[in-house]
């Protein structure tokens, strides 16, 4: 550790390097430590293969989850991937390659689980099992790392055309789109869908309610030989009633609140 500079009036072991006065001694510490404390702790945080059972990722918030895809923890160019053999009598060894990261941009590698996963499928395949019936069984790349390195394009390109993927990469962006603000919620879509239509229903009331009024001020008789069915813009063969002519000579003067009705 270094230690700050102290003034002539403090006497100072130098053999132990502590301050004799009543003083604490402030001494700093080396921040190249807490440097690599802090990289530790957000590859942690950010190690895809930290979340592949479910309930790590139930408990994440939308944006937790994006973040997360976003920021997924990456080796450096120099990372040396562990290797691995083929089989027991092969002295050939095969280890993960860094261009595949490139080349399949779902991929990503977990230090901790020493193997690969798509970043997307861990965080949004809500389920175990998936495909028609849920008869499938997800595994390697999914809630297992990947670490059959001897096909291992072959089945980055084979996961790539799986329909559970393709819902997981589509699930991300939505949820994307819905934590920039970009998209609504389907809830918040549903429901200010629905209080347009209980506006629209409201507005449709009023001219109803005030030809009902006219006519009993008036002393006119509502109901007709045929008042019931969808009111048309032309007027019928058959009279239908005072209170449905009002309300079609309305709508054809332009009062369009109830059109549809």
């Amino acid at each position: 550790s270094v230690n700050r500079p102290v003034s002539d009036g403090v006497e100072v072991d130098c053999a132990s390097n502590n301050v004799s006065s009543g003083v604490a001694n402030t001494s700093t510490v080396d921040p190249a430590p807490v440097v690599e404390d802090f990289n530790q702790v957000r590859k942690n945080i950010y190690d895809i293969g930290n979340y592949c059972q479910s309930n790590s990722v139930r408990s994440l918030t939308n944006e937790e989850k994006i973040s997360l895809v976003e920021n997924v923890w990456r080796p450096q160019p120099v990372y040396k991937f562990p290797s691995s053999f083929s089989s027991f009598s092969s002295n050939h060894s095969r280890s993960f390659q860094m261009k595949w990261l490139e080349e399949f941009e779902w991929l990503a590698y977990s230090e901790e689980k020493s193997g690969s996963f798509c970043k997307y499928c861990v965080i949004f395949s809500h389920s175990k099992n998936v495909g028609k019936g849920d008869h499938q069984v997800t595994g390697a790349l999914v809630t297992q790392a990947f670490s059959n390195l001897k096909k291992a394009k072959e089945m980055f390109r084979k996961h790539e055309n799986c329909t559970y993927h393709k819902k997981s990469v589509l699930i991300a962006e939505n949820t994307k789109s819905i934590v920039t603000k970009k998209t609504e919620s389907i809830i918040n879509q549903v429901n200010a869908q629905r209080r347009l239509d209980i506006e629209k229903n409201r507005k449709r009331l009023i001219p109803i309610i005030q030809t009902i009024r006219f006519c009993g001020r008036q002393q006119i008789a509502v109901r007709g030989h045929r008042d019931g069915g969808r009111i048309g813009l032309e007027e019928p063969e058959k009279n239908d009633g005072n209170f449905r002519s009002l309300l079609r000579y309305r709508d054809n003067s332009g009062d369009n609140d109830f059109k549809d009705n």
